[in-house]
């Protein structure tokens, strides 16, 4: 039975000091712990467990059942697996060919492979029962079976498709699922070895009786559920190459145990031990590692196309060693790879960590670099080819292995594919006899398991122990560690989602640990100094916690990592501290996030607050300034006191996050306090000088005579240690203490040693290999003065520039040369103060020249140019340089571009010129910054049109490019009319015409041209006075009725300025009007909507470019009603004739207006007419003339031949069966393309496009219609009376085919002799050829063992060859022999 939940979630607290990375020896110490969050429990002994990173469902395996729980281990679905008839002897029942004969009892189903699929939806699930068979379930419900396997019915089924996992409880397999390069998955297995000689296999049997021999230890298997038929295969042909196995007499001496298989980049590594070495040699190791290439990325090129990797060619293997000489762990328990930060400088790198033992129950964790195994595996093959060595040797011991010593081939060089992967030609596969060696991390006893996470730049482990601890371990500092109670499994994994969170299973649990209790550290010191590299302090919410759990949306610096230090916590420096002002200026110190914007609070713990100040922010310190609250809101003074402490506190949104106290004096009492007290006045010189006092607050100073004074505080401008000590150069005699800068009297005891340099900001990032960058480092503590002041990046030294130095805030340095590409940070030693390092990283690069955009441009200048590359914003200085003497002037810049003006040609017949990028001002001298650009002519302009433009128009205008030959430009605005010369700036240069002689003849030519150049490029305008518009009649006022069309007649005044119409426009309010020209002094103006305004009049305006004149105002009236109302208030108010006088004016102009848009419409309508009239004829006249060619036609309208249309029609893909019999002749009819039409419509778009509309073809198409259909009624009569063809017939066809090749050689009977005899003496000839010493030493019987496996061993998927020549169908068989053969399954 389980233990109880309660002893599970019990804590355990205990952190045991370290010593560098090793085990220290002094005792544990009671310092944090970690807590079980969530925890299920499982009645039967767990398996295996597995997390879906999508879902995050974690599926868990145990014996005989199998859970499906949510992310915090809730059970979502259970299924029973267990326990099944079965025996060990038996074959799986999904066997339909293997009745077994041994009796059968209930046994439990341990789950040995629990792997998922998520790109197919599935879960591989493999258990112990029925030989290791393996079930696919369903993902999102892992109670269903996601494809039966093997499908009903199938009897095509092998026993090397069902036996996959190891049949034994105790017995390894691991496995991984992967995706090759065509997109097929596949399932890697390795699976320990269960048959005859192990202590896994019943005792007291025969040969006969032992499961299958050829099961290999490695395989490949096909995983494709859309290909069921070669489901669980091995995939390749020939499949031997895509397994490993142990040949039998040697089995006994390899008995490989695996403990884990995972993927890293391309390769595929599987740890494994040696069980049959354990005992032997303690100083020996045991364990191994060996790497597989999974054709995941490109597949491997051959003269036949791509190809699959296979396993056998890229296997190598090669021990792991943990520990020295005579303290050596040597068998392998748990793995681990990961990415951690090192102090290489070379960033996150790859390493694998691992739990080793031995015999005394000890372990110790190592660390291996998967760059030293890389190169170990490359080395390797190129001693086994080139040069002779002991290091390496091929597996003799599996079926591939061909003796053990590598054979030289000479110089033969290895493409980088090849020593990494192999190849076919190459000896394979490969075992490295040196292992790889490493020294203990970490030593205790009974480790189990190990986990890996990379937190800040610290790397932190986890380990499990077989007495059901989880340690938690920072290298270089303390662990503390997790009560479990039960042992813990080898495989641990973080939370896809939170990696604050880590999933651990032990017998009868699984669990889900956070990493960290941050929550226990009260304050930041203590949070900070704990060593947990999880934990930092939350400045905003004045708590300890891991980074995901601040703020929702982290600001900068809001998050104090373990690695800035308890220097970085919040602190407050008021100033002054002792006061008797209105307002406290409070520098808050530390790492702090930018407060402006915040609601900053000051607090005096008196209940209540005042809004704080922000003024200004240096590095992560900020000034604030707190009014202090009324004399009323302070308790009074006590008697015969004359100051007062007040606590104060920074709340940022209501949380406090910073807290202090300062000194309120009030002097008047100090004076009543101290009438006659003898007081000085101190300068900070030697001398002293006598004070009285003149009242309660106000004291005069005697004898002080001041010729030449220094006067200066030292509390203002000094704000790290380093900054108030370098004073001293200016004559300023201040010291550092209790954090802050004061008068050196006044500190005492006092040192000028300062805090280690902190580095808050580098810039740039980047700079090129050669170095020459400039370098500003800004920070704190960077050292009293430049002189002791040291600065490198990764080794290469920053030279330091004095004039550019700020004391211990900011410097400047000029980087080395690196020689090469790197990745560093940047380190600032200042002497007797040690060093700081930046969290920041410089990034030493090579930058690179793609490509120029455009290539060539004018001698004038003034292109844009694109320059495209890699790291084109590298260093601190960029120029892009033409011919080595100009400068094309930067525009834009990024990493992948830089945008330039070229400057002008500085010859007129330059054409191409070098175009280089220089870094740091160091003469470009790579090819890979170099390219050319060409000048070319520059544009010209001939001519301008029109020459005439009015005078209100924009002042400088941009152009637009229509065409290689066009550009249109809005004319520059003139005051009067006149003539000017206007002037054209190209790509910003001004536009000079050149002159082809002087850009291209000699000297003499040129100077006769000088006359032509005169004008300078400069083209003559006239300026003409504004255009005059007018209605028709000349109104200001136009009425307008709601609902009603408005047309509007706009005369012209005279003008030749050959304007286009669409140059004008008429606005009635914001309404555009659309107009139509009548002639050149009047057009039309029409508004079809609604017009409807909150104003009662509309401008009328006429625009012309920028020229806009209002010519008129459209009055909108009122409703009907309105108008008689004021009609019938007219006709009362004035006489009729003035009211009939009224009203005819008005109509008459609205029946001008209306007879004036009536003749512009009649006058449309006449030429719309006209037009469609001559388009009628001029159709009309292409139609007779396409009708009467067709029909004239020598051969009329054309057919197809009536067999030929049959064929193509109803039997398109159909040939005639029976060659050797003739057939009935068919009618021959003919059949026009008409008949197609009519038989199949839709195809009447295909032949008679042109003719679907004439009534003369549907004519001729309906007069065939009654033939056509006779036609066919009667050749499917003819088909219907012929003879059938007869068994008989068929039968008599095959044997006088078989008969023609009676005499010649059948291979296919001859291998199936071949295959009888080689069974039927099989023992016989194993016998002799042992027997036989010449036989013995070319290892004839393993051949021979090889052969009889090709030809009869199921194992290998292969049906016997003869039944495969057969499928294949290559060599014709007689009819009569293939019939006296089994028909073989369909597979």
């Amino acid at each position: 039975m389980p233990p109880s939940t309660e002893m599970v979630v019990a804590l355990l607290l205990a952190v045991l000091l370290a010593s560098g990375t090793r085990w220290s020896a002094h005792g544990p110490r009671l310092a944090s712990a970690l807590q079980i969050h969530e925890s299920f429990a499982s009645p039967n002994r767990t398996n295996n467990f597995v997390v879906d990173k999508v879902s995050r469902n974690v599926y868990l395996a145990a014996v005989n059942t199998i859970y499906q729980l949510n992310g915090t281990l809730s059970l979502e679905v259970e299924k029973r697996t267990g326990p099944v008839q079965d025996n060990l002897l038996c074959h799986a029942p999904q066997l339909p060919q293997a009745p077994c004969e041994h009796p059968k009892s209930l046994t439990d189903n341990y789950n040995k492979l629990l792997e998922l699929d998520p790109e197919q939806g599935v879960v591989v699930v493999c258990g112990s029962v029925y030989q290791g068979f393996c079930e696919l379930r369903k993902l999102e419900n892992i109670s269903e079976i996601a494809v039966e396997f093997p499908p009903q019915g199938e009897k095509t089924v092998f026993p090397s498709m069902l036996n996959i996992a190891a049949n034994h409880p105790n017995a390894s397999t691991v496995g991984l699922v992967f995706r090759s390069h065509g997109g097929n998955t596949r399932l890697l297995v390795g699976a320990t070895y269960t048959g005859a000689g192990t202590a896994f296999f019943p005792k007291n049997h025969s040969k006969e009786d032992l499961r299958f021999e050829n099961t290999p230890e490695i395989a490949i298997r096909s995983l494709n559920i859309k290909d069921l038929s070669r489901l669980f295969t091995y995939d390749i042909n020939p499949s031997e190459d895509n397994v490993f196995k142990i040949k039998q007499e040697v089995k006994t001496k390899n008995k490989l145990n695996f403990v884990h298989a995972f993927v890293q980049k391309t390769y595929s590594y599987i740890a494994i031990n040696n069980d049959a070495k354990t005992g032997h040699k303690e100083s020996q190791p045991n364990s191994i590692l060996a790497r597989i290439c999974l054709d995941t990325d490109q597949p491997r090129k051959s003269n036949s196309g791509p190809e699959s990797r296979k396993l056998t060619e890229s296997y190598i293997q090669m021990p792991l060693q943990c520990g020295l000489s005579g303290n050596i762990y040597n068998r392998l328990l748990s793995v681990y790879p990961v990415d951690i930060h090192t102090d290489r400088g070379q960033g996150a790198e790859a390493y694998l960590f691992g739990v080793f033992s031995r015999s005394d129950r000890k372990s110790a964790l190592c660390a291996f670099r998967f760059g030293d195994i890389e190169e170990a595996i490359r080395q390797g093959r190129r001693n086994c080819s080139n040069s002779p060595s002991s290091d390496v040797q091929v597996l003799d011991s599996v079926i591939q292995g061909s003796g053990a010593a590598c054979i030289q081939k000479g110089n033969l060089v290895l493409q980088p594919e090849q020593l990494d992967c192999g190849a076919a030609h190459l000896q394979h596969p490969l075992a490295l006899r040196r292992p790889l060696r490493a020294t203990p991390l970490f030593e205790y006893t009974g480790l189990s398991s190990v986990a890996v996470d990379s937190v800040h730049n610290h790397t932190v482990v986890f380990l499990g122990t077989h007495h059901g601890r989880l340690r938690k371990v920072r290298l270089t500092v303390c662990p503390c560690e997790c009560v479990c109670v039960q042992p813990v499994h080898p495989i641990m994994t973080f939370d896809p989602n939170d990696s604050n969170f880590l999933y651990l299973m032990t017998t009868h649990y699984l669990l889900r640990v956070k990493v960290a209790e941050c929550g226990r550290y009260g304050d930041c010191n203590d949070c900070l100094g704990a060593g947990d590299a999880h934990c930092g302090w939350c400045t905003l919410e004045n708590r300890c916690t891991v980074q995901k759990e601040c703020v929702p949306r982290p600001l900068v610096r809001s998050w104090i990592s373990m690695g800035e230090g308890p220097q970085q916590c919040p602190s407050m420096t008021l100033t002054p501290s002792e006061i008797s002002l209105s307002d406290v200026g409070i520098l808050i110190n530390g790492s702090v996030p930018d407060l402006i914007g915040s609601r900053v609070e000051c607090d005096y713990g008196l209940g209540v607050s005042t809004s704080a100040t922000v003024h200004l922010d240096y590095g992560s310190a900020q000034i604030q300034t707190c009014p202090l609250l009324p004399r009323d809101s302070y308790p009074p003074l006590p008697p015969g006191r004359d100051h007062l402490i007040v606590p104060v506190a920074i709340k940022v949104n209501g949380t406090s996050v910073v807290s202090g106290s300062f000194v309120i004096y009030d002097c008047e009492q100090t004076g009543a306090i101290h009438p006659k007290t003898s007081l000085e006045c101190d300068f900070g010189t030697n001398q002293r000088y006598e004070a009285t006092w003149l009242n309660s607050s106000t004291v005069k100073c005697t004898g002080v005579t001041v010729s030449s004074a220094n006067v200066y505080n030292c509390g203002v401008g000094s704000r790290d240690c380093s900054q108030c000590w370098g004073r001293e150069d200016q004559g300023h005699l201040c010291g550092w203490c209790d954090n802050s800068c004061r008068p050196r009297d006044d500190c005492q005891p006092i040192t000028d040693q300062c805090p280690a340099p902190e580095i808050h900001k580098i810039s740039p990032l980047s700079g090129p290999v050669e170095g020459g960058t400039l370098v500003t480092v800004q920070g704190r503590n960077l050292g009293k003065r430049a002189s002791v002041v040291d600065v490198s990046i990764g080794g290469v030294a920053c030279s330091l520039l004095p004039d550019r130095y700020s004391v211990s805030v900011e410097l400047v340095c000029v980087t080395g040369g690196s020689g090469s590409d790197m990745v560093d940070a940047v380190q600032v030693s200042v002497l007797h103060n040690g060093e700081g390092t930046s969290n920041e990283l410089f990034s030493y690069l090579v930058p690179k020249l793609l490509s120029v955009e455009p290539s060539r441009g004018s001698r004038a200048g003034g292109t844009i140019v694109r320059l495209s590359g890699q790291h084109l914003d590298t260093g601190s200085q960029v120029r892009v340089m033409v011919n080595s003497t100009q400068e094309c002037t930067i525009l834009t810049q990024t990493a992948e571009s830089i945008e330039c003006t070229m400057p002008a040609a500085l010859h007129a017949n330059t054409e191409a010129v070098a175009l280089c990028l220089e870094f740091e001002e160091l003469p470009c001298q790579s090819p890979l910054l170099s390219s050319t650009y060409t000048y070319e002519k520059n544009p010209t302009i001939s001519l301008i049109k029109p020459t005439k433009s009015y005078l209100r128009l924009v002042a400088r205008t941009d152009c637009a490019v229509r065409s290689p030959t066009m550009i249109t430009c809005l004319s520059p605005a003139a005051d009067q009319s006149h003539q000017t010369a206007l002037q054209f700036f190209l790509n910003g240069v001004l536009y000079t015409r050149e002159s082809p002689a002087s850009a291209y003849q000699g000297e003499e030519e040129g100077e006769e041209g000088e006359d032509e150049e005169e004008a300078g490029g400069h083209f003559l305008m006239d300026y003409v006075k504004d255009p005059q518009f007018s209605t028709a009649n000349k109104e200001n006022l136009i009425k307008h009725h709601p609902g009603e069309p408005l047309t509007l007649v706009i005369n012209k005044g005279p003008s030749d300025l050959e304007l286009a119409p669409e140059e004008y426009s008429v606005l009635i309010g914001s309404y555009t009007c659309d107009i139509s020209f009548h002639n050149d002094q009047l057009f039309h103006c029409t508004i079809n909507s609604l017009l409807s305004s909150s104003e009662r009049e509309l401008p009328v305006t006429v625009q012309v470019g920028n020229f806009r004149h209002t010519i008129a105002k459209v009055q909108l009236g009122g409703s009907e009603l309105a108008i008689v109302i004021s009609i019938v208030v007219s006709c009362v108010l004035l006489l009729p004739c003035t009211v009939a006088l009224v009203v005819y004016c008005t109509k008459s102009r609205r029946a001008e207006r209306y007879w004036q848009k009536t003749l512009l419409q009649m006058e449309e309508m006449e030429s719309q007419i006209r037009d469609e009239i001559r388009k009628g004829f001029a159709e009309l006249q292409t139609d007779m003339t396409d009708l009467t060619k067709e029909l004239n036609r020598s051969q009329g309208i054309p057919f197809l031949e009536y067999k030929q249309f049959v064929t193509r029609t109803f039997f398109p893909k159909v040939t005639p069966p029976f060659s050797r019999r003739p057939s009935h002749p068919p009618p021959k009819p003919y059949l026009s393309l008409s008949v197609v039409v009519v038989f199949k419509p839709d195809l009447k778009g295909v032949f008679c496009v042109h003719l679907q509309d004439s009534p003369t073809n549907k004519l001729l198409y309906a007069k065939e219609i009654p033939e056509y259909k006779k036609r066919v009624q009667g050749y499917y009569q003819q088909i219907q009376d012929m003879a059938p063809l007869s068994e008989q017939e068929m039968n008599a066809h095959l044997a006088e085919e078989s008969r023609k090749y009676h005499n010649e050689f059948n291979t296919n009977l001859a291998l199936t002799e071949i295959y009888k005899y080689a069974k039927r003496y099989r023992a016989q000839v194993v016998s002799a050829l042992e027997a036989n010493p010449t036989a013995r030493r070319t290892q004839l019987h393993h051949k021979f063992e090889q052969v009889i496996a090709l030809v009869e061993d199921n194992i290998y998927d292969r049906p016997p060859l003869l039944l495969l020549l057969l499928r294949a169908g290559g060599t014709s068989v007689p009819y009569r022999t293939a019939q006296s053969i089994n028909r073989p399954t369909n597979r």
